[in-house]
């Protein structure tokens, strides 16, 4: 498909071809065989004049159709906004698209709302920037908000949303994303706005497989991570016995911390096998 390609006079060039209204809404709206349109390939890999390009001429020759196409779905149901935060990391494009379906959505409430629905994997856009993307593209999605002078409560609301696993933003990073740069900024802008107390429920609280958020890490994520989030972790659970009790905790069918690593990273496994003998828990 044409959108793959990575040339702007290329897209320009055909879009200045004479087709019919009706074989070029078929060509956008046909999909591949992962259930993307042009479009979600346009904004996974696409640059911003490129996809700003398109976007003008739809509107120039379909009109009567372009709120429609934003509606759009495609792999898992995702939406063009959740397609981009899975596969694009360049912060321009981003913009573009936010500012192109806030418009579309008249107001900052009916925004959120959308920014909050969830894909066939109760992924909302922000879960699949935290999994997939990069420090840049979440930080942009909060400097977005402030333009719309929301309150920090509201703001919070937001960092508090889990996915249909009922994992919070943090085991939602600690699962996929290997970037030491996401989960900095990630527990930057959840400091900012997240009391205390509700950051320790974060740290806690156990998602439908009953992992917390170290178990998380350990399980899916590399040692670097591992480390700089059990650093984090301490920050909260302030005592020697608080954290004691932390790393005793029971999660994927009911294995304790050691066993949930062991034959996934030998480098992580190694680090919890240390840290469970310096608490004396082995």
């Amino acid at each position: 498909m044409s959108a793959y390609i990575d040339s702007y006079k290329f897209h320009e060039t055909l879009w200045s071809l004479s087709i019919s209204n009706g074989i070029l809404l078929k060509i956008i709206n046909q999909k591949d065989c992962y259930e993307n349109s042009y479009l979600h390939i346009l904004v996974s890999f696409s640059d911003e004049k490129i996809i700003q390009l398109v976007f003008d001429k739809i509107k120039e020759k379909l009109p009567g159709e372009f709120k429609n196409l934003l509606k759009i779905k495609g792999f898992r149901n995702r939406n063009l906004l959740q397609k981009a935060a899975d596969k694009q990391e360049n912060v321009k494009v981003h913009k573009f698209l936010w500012d192109l379906f806030y418009e579309s959505c008249n107001s900052v409430e009916s925004f959120i709302n959308f920014l909050k629905k969830g894909d066939d994997q109760g992924d909302t856009t922000l879960h699949l920037i935290v999994k997939f993307s990069t420090a840049a593209v979440f930080e942009f999605a909060f400097e977005y908000f402030e333009k719309f002078n929301l309150t920090n409560l509201k703001i919070k609301e937001i960092l508090l949303w889990r996915e249909k696993n009922d994992r919070n933003f943090l085991q939602t990073a600690a699962i996929l994303n290997k970037s030491l740069d996401l989960h900095k900024c990630l527990w930057k802008i959840i400091e900012k706005f997240v009391p205390e107390d509700e950051i320790i429920s974060m740290i806690e609280h156990k998602d439908k497989i009953n992992c917390n958020l170290l178990f998380a890490i350990v399980r899916f994520n590399n040692k670097e991570i591992t480390e700089f989030t059990w650093e984090k972790i301490k920050e909260y659970l302030k005592t020697h016995q608080q954290q004691k009790e932390y790393l005793e905790e029971k999660g994927y069918k009911g294995n304790n911390l050691y066993k949930n690593v062991t034959y996934r990273n030998y480098e992580v496994s190694r680090w919890v096998k240390n840290i469970l003998f310096e608490y004396g828990i082995i």
